[in-house]
């Protein structure tokens, strides 16, 4: 399973992104059923357009390094 898994992401492009889409109701139908799980696949111009860069720290310690901060509230702070 895991070497197939591997082939089909590896092979992964637009015709087969289109061929598995499916509605908003059919997923959250199999996903309450835990019939699927969700896999977040993202081409190289998605994850260019969409990830934000850690934003850089120039203080104490951490001079000089780019740290990832939490967003305020996302976990309840």
């Amino acid at each position: 399973m895991g070497r197939n898994f591997d082939n089909y992401l590896r092979s992964f492009d637009y015709d087969e992104r289109i061929a598995i889409k499916i509605g908003l109701d059919e997923l959250l139908d199999l996903y309450t059923k835990r019939e699927i799980q969700l896999i977040d696949i993202r081409f190289r111009e998605e994850h260019a357009a969409w990830s934000v860069p850690p934003r850089p720290v120039g203080l104490g310690r951490n001079a000089g390094r780019r740290v990832v901060q939490p967003i305020r509230g996302a976990r309840g702070d």
